[in-house]
């Protein structure tokens, strides 16, 4: 997939700021890496994985405003992990429900 097919489906998604800064981090990572660059690399990887939790943030929260300068890494994950959690609950219960009620109309 080209770069300005990703660029366009992630600007769908989550803004063209985001999906700008996105695909930028990404190519300077993987550029920075292949060049040998270390130190620049894990910066321009730990700034991508930045944007990516923002990201994830901005789909479960459409509403927030996030300032891309200013992405909260440690609040944004421990939100997304509840997030998450409550979601493996629910599946878990829905789950188990199903097997209860088809297990129950063979009895």
């Amino acid at each position: 997939m080209s770069q300005k097919i990703l660029l366009l489906e992630f600007q769908k998604v989550f803004g063209n700021s985001f999906a700008k800064e996105l695909l930028f981090e990404f190519e300077k990572s993987k550029s920075t890496y292949w060049l040998g660059d270390i130190t620049k690399g894990l910066l321009h990887a730990a700034r991508f994985s930045e944007i990516c939790i923002a990201c994830l943030k901005k789909v479960s929260e459409p509403s927030i405003n996030i300032d891309l300068n200013k992405i909260k890494f440690g609040k944004f994950y421990n939100d997304l992990q509840k997030l998450l959690s409550k979601i493996f609950f629910f599946f878990i219960f829905y789950f188990f429900n199903s097997i209860f009620i088809n297990n129950s109309t063979f009895c």
